[in-house]
This record gives structure tokens, C-alpha cells and sequence, in this order.
């Protein structure tokens, strides 16, 4: 019997079914545009773009970008060398062609255990063609040495996140598949599902360049959170199809099943929609761009699964019928039975299990280098040189993060010497580099090439 036609969701799910082919053709144009529009996405690589403009550490960049240039540099090791080699590669870097400035002496920070550790500043801006060209031309001074050079230029953490994650897309397609073969009734069902996944998550990615930009971390996980997210919503309404297809014709079944399961959906979807917003709440504008490409991605994953999944189904009616399956999972009646007979046992489980979940919980180690999070799951360094690198000079030298610090420009150089002074003796600081520790009172600052000043002193 079918479902009284009064109820405003009635009309709602009888005007899309009536409206199928509009669907049908709106979807097809947007994927189409969408597959233009994916050119025009202007990808930020750069998690320092989306810091606060109240932050400390955004305005301290804002100015030295503004005051300064960025050169490139690297940390290049070089192994199994004596004192005087280790000087004699040092004259040729600081007489190279394309070098700057070379930071290398023979105490234990930078000559230990003959092994020498040169930073090298190149001349042009970080990760531009010029400086890269620069930093391939060094490598033949070090011929017949082992040598491992670390840079930000070269470490590539966008690119390789970005091709880990097409693997993870393969990954979690083929256990939707799985999942879906082992749940349907019918083998069409599958292709319908994906479908109507593909083309949800196709017109998001398209839509992404109405944001501007949106970084690599959104661009790379949408399309998997997307798809996973989308799969209850399809498969709601198809099951609430295939019960009322039992007793009734297919397209009251279609409009039916619509009346129900729109609201299901609806207040499912809601919820996670208001989670990835309220990241738009963050400081950090990264949880901003995140929470608009996935709350659209989810937003149009419930546009089609109640326009176009119900649209496919009635056009795809007869290929449904014909590739029907017998059930690939067993019956679950009795342990479901079981699980709701016994639920105190699982209370007592689930209630157990939450010290030692609390206890893990407070032992996990938080990540805040890349390079750490590669070492940790346990991804071989000979594929990623920079890794290696990395690795290898931090055992060696304990490489660790350099900061910078602002100060006038009008500084006399004595207090500026002293001020450099003070910060290398604090506990923790193995060098404190500045222009006046460089040249001393003996050397005037007019005598020094032009891009070593542009390095360190800027105009105010």
C-alpha cells in the first residue's frame, strides 16, 4: 500500500522523482565543468599561510619577508675527512659560484669524529630554480667523499603526502567495493553506489576554486573522507528501497523510500556537516579551509544520494533485477540476539577498557616534524634522500631547528655583539649567528658582498 501523499516530505520526494532527468542532466553538467574547473585550484603548500595575523610568529615572518631575502641553504655533512680536507672543501664552497655564505669551523659543532658539517647559504631565493641550480652544483666538490645535504627545497613533504594519499584513495575504494559486494543484492547495485559517490566527489573537487586556494592537506584528503563519509547516505536509501520495492511498483517504491529516508539522512548528515564547520572556529585558518571542502563534500554527497541515486536506480531498474545475488553475509539474527541479551557484559568490557585507552592515550607521542613522522612509520630512508639526510645528521651533529630574531637596525654593534653573545650562552643555544658577529669591529659592513648583507640586516 502506498504512503499517503499529503505529508510535505511526500511532495518533496515525489517532485524529485518526477524531476529525475533534470537531476540527472544538472549532475552530468557539473562534472563536466568540474573537470575544468579542476585546472583553475590554486593549491597552498605552505601551513604558515594559514597562521592567525595576531600570531607572533605570522607577523615575524610578514616582516622578514618584507625586510629580507630568503635564501635557500643547506646542511650538507661530509664523512671521513681530516682537518685539512675538511678546511679545503670549505675554501672551495665559500669560492663557488652561486654560494653565498658558508657557516663551518673546526670545533665539535660543525668537525667531529672526521665528519665536517657545512651550512651553506646559496644565492637565491629558497626552492626557487636558481637556488636549486646552485645546490646541484656543489655536489662535485665532495667526489670521493660520502656526503649527505638536507634542505627544505629538497625535502618534498607536499609532493610525497600528496602520492601517499593516491594510494590510500585506492585503498579505501577497494574496501568500499568489498563492503558493498558482501552488503547488496544485486551486482549493479555496486556500480551504482560508485557512481553516485564519484560524481559527488568529482564536483567538489571542482568546486574547490571558489575558495581561491585551499591547501594540499584539504586537496589531498577530501576526496577519501568524502567517499567514506558518503557511504551511509546511499546505502539508507537503498535499503529502505529494496523493502518497499518488495510490495510495491518501482517508482512508488522510489518515492516511498525518499519520504523515509530523507529525514534520516538529513539529520545524519547535519550533524557531521556542523563538526567540520565548527573547525572554522579554529585560529589556525587551515581548520577553516578544511571545514568548507569537507562540509560541501558531504553536503553534495546527500544531494546525490537522494537526486541521482534515486534516479539511477529507476533508469537501471532492469540491470538491477537481472544481476541479483544470493546473500554473501550470513545471517546475524543470532548473535544480534545474543549481543542485545548480554549487553551488560559489554558494558562491563567497554568500561574496562577505557584505562588502559586513557593510559595509551596520554602515552602517545605527538608529532610535530614530518621528517619524524616518516622515521616513525618506519619508511625506509634510502627512498627519500632528504630522510636520510636528516637522519643521519642528527645522530652525527644533533641538527635541531633554527629561529630567528628580529632586532632594529640602529642597534649599535657593540650591543648587537652582546645581545648575540647572551643568547649563545643560554642552555639549549649552540650558536647565535648575526652581521655583527660575522665581521667583528675591525671589518666595516660596506666591504661585505652585497647578498651576505641582504641576509642579515634589513632596512629598518
Amino acid at each position: 500500500m502506498a504512503m499517503k501523499g499529503n505529508s510535505f516530505m511526500h511532495r518533496v520526494a515525489e517532485l524529485i522523482v518526477k524531476l529525475r532527468w533534470v537531476f540527472i542532466i544538472l549532475f552530468v553538467a557539473a562534472i563536466v565543468f568540474s573537470a575544468f574547473s579542476v585546472q583553475w585550484i590554486q593549491i597552498e603548500n605552505d601551513i604558515k599561510a594559514y597562521l592567525p595575523d595576531s600570531s607572533e610568529a605570522k607577523q615575524g615572518l610578514q616582516i622578514m619577508n618584507r625586510e629580507f631575502v630568503t635564501y635557500g641553504t643547506a646542511d650538507i655533512m661530509v664523512q671521513d675527512v681530516n682537518r685539512e680536507e675538511a678546511m679545503e672543501i670549505y675554501d672551495a664552497l665559500v669560492a663557488h659560484d652561486g654560494v653565498v655564505l658558508v657557516n663551518f669551523d673546526l670545533t665539535e659543532a660543525h668537525y667531529k669524529d672526521a665528519a665536517a658539517l657545512y651550512s651553506v647559504t646559496f644565492n637565491g631565493p629558497a626552492e626557487s630554480e636558481e637556488c636549486t641550480a646552485a645546490m646541484e652544483s656543489v655536489r662535485p666538490l665532495f667526489a670521493g667523499h660520502k656526503y649527505y645535504m638536507y634542505s627544505d627545497a629538497f625535502s618534498n613533504l607536499t609532493e610525497i603526502i600528496v602520492n601517499e594519499m593516491k594510494g590510500v584513495v585506492v585503498i579505501v575504494a577497494l574496501v568500499v567495493v568489498a563492503v558493498l559486494i558482501f552488503t547488496s543484492s544485486t551486482y549493479a547495485e555496486v556500480l551504482v553506489l560508485l557512481g553516485t559517490f564519484l560524481a559527488a566527489a568529482i564536483i567538489n573537487m571542482g568546486t574547490n576554486f571558489l575558495m581561491g586556494k585551499i591547501s594540499f592537506v584539504s586537496n589531498s584528503v577530501a576526496i577519501v573522507l568524502q567517499l567514506a563519509l558518503s557511504v551511509d547516505y546511499a546505502i539508507i536509501y537503498c535499503n529502505r528501497y529494496k523493502e518497499e520495492h518488495k510490495t510495491k511498483p518501482i517508482r512508488q517504491a522510489a518515492i516511498d523510500a525518499l519520504t523515509m529516508s530523507i529525514p534520516e539522512i538529513s539529520a545524519s548528515s547535519l550533524t557531521t556537516i556542523a563538526g567540520f564547520l565548527a573547525l572554522c572556529a579554529m585560529r589556525l585558518t587551515l581548520g577553516r579551509d578544511i571545514g568548507i571542502v569537507m562540509a560541501k563534500g558531504v553536503v553534495l554527497g546527500v544531494l546525490g544520494s537522494v537526486t541521482i541515486l534515486p534516479a539511477m536506480i529507476l533508469l537501471l531498474d532492469k540491470p538491477l533485477q537481472k544481476t541479483r545475488h544470493r546473500a554473501l553475509l550470513p545471517n546475524l539474527h543470532q548473535l544480534s540476539r545474543g549481543i542485545v541479551k548480554h549487553a551488560w557484559v559489554f558494558l562491563v568490557i567497554f568500561a574496562v577498557l577505557l584505562v588502559p585507552a586513557a593510559v595509551g592515550y596520554s602515552r602517545t607521542p605527538v608529532f610535530y616534524d614530518f621528517t619524524k613522522i616518516f622515521s616513525s612509520e618506519g619508511m625506509d630512508p634510502s627512498d627519500m634522500p632528504f630522510l636520510e639526510a636528516n637522519e643521519k645528521l642528527t645522530e652525527e651533529f644533533g641538527v635541531a631547528s633554527t629561529h630567528m630574531i628580529l632586532a632594529d637596525t640602529n642597534l649599535e654593534p657593540k650591543q648587537a655583539r652582546q645581545m648575540l653573545q647572551e643568547v649563545g650562552n643560554l642552555d639549549g643555544v649552540e650558536q647565535a649567528l648575526g652581521l655583527d658577529s660575522l665581521v667583528g669591529s675591525a671589518i666595516p659592513q660596506e666591504l661585505l658582498p652585497q647578498e651576505v648583507v641582504e641576509i642579515l640586516k634589513g632596512d629598518r
